[in-house]
């Protein structure tokens, strides 16, 4: 099982971004950490896929336009992941990092 930072993405303002990808044949459970590095609130959107940004729909969110406040944090624990299941994260700005540690 993975430990430490396993991704580190700084998000592009309004587009979906495959921030990580759990490799075939392995399951674990992860933490993703978002830090909103702005001094006004943001909408976020986090989200677990069967795959990649291709196979995203409304049924993988886990957080959607979750409003992180100026210079905040949003910490989401105990995200189960299977092989080839994707994290994948959204910003409504830009200067928001997302980062993936394992548990």
């Amino acid at each position: 099982m993975p430990s430490g930072r396993l991704a580190a993405v700084d998000i592009k303002a309004g587009a979906n971004i495959l921030i990580y990808q759990t490799p075939g044949g392995q399951a674990f459970n992860v933490t993703v950490r978002i830090c909103n590095c702005n001094d006004t609130d943001i909408k976020i959107r986090l989200a677990l896929t069967e795959g990649g940004l291709s196979t995203l729909s409304n049924d993988d969110y886990l957080e959607y336009d979750t409003i992180i406040r100026a210079n905040g944090n949003l910490e989401r624990s105990g995200i189960s992941m299977a092989g080839n299941q994707s994290i994948v994260g959204y910003s409504d700005n830009s200067n928001v990092t997302f980062q993936v540690g394992g548990n």
